[in-house]
């Protein structure tokens, strides 16, 4: 399904709320989505508290890895950019 993936540990510099909407945005941009929908999503992260943030980033992004909830860490999955024929 996914060709790449990214662990991001959350209690570390990374996963800082401003580390995370920098991740966000560089993943959304790589993927190709436009302009608007990468403001929207950083929008949607950024309206409420630290836990808001987490649950955002992790819907668009995460899968657990190793069937524990609560670790601590993120597994960012992703399908690289499709180069231009």
């Amino acid at each position: 399904m996914s060709n790449d993936a990214r662990c991001i540990d959350l209690t570390g510099p990374e996963g800082n709320a401003y580390s995370l909407i920098a991740i966000a945005g560089q993943i959304n941009k790589m993927l190709g989505y436009s302009k608007g929908y990468c403001k929207d999503f950083e929008k949607a992260m950024t309206s409420g508290d630290y836990e808001n943030l987490l649950d955002v980033f992790e819907r668009q992004f995460c899968k657990d890895k190793d069937g524990t909830a609560g670790n601590g860490i993120a597994w960012v999955e992703f399908d690289p950019p499709r180069e231009e024929i």
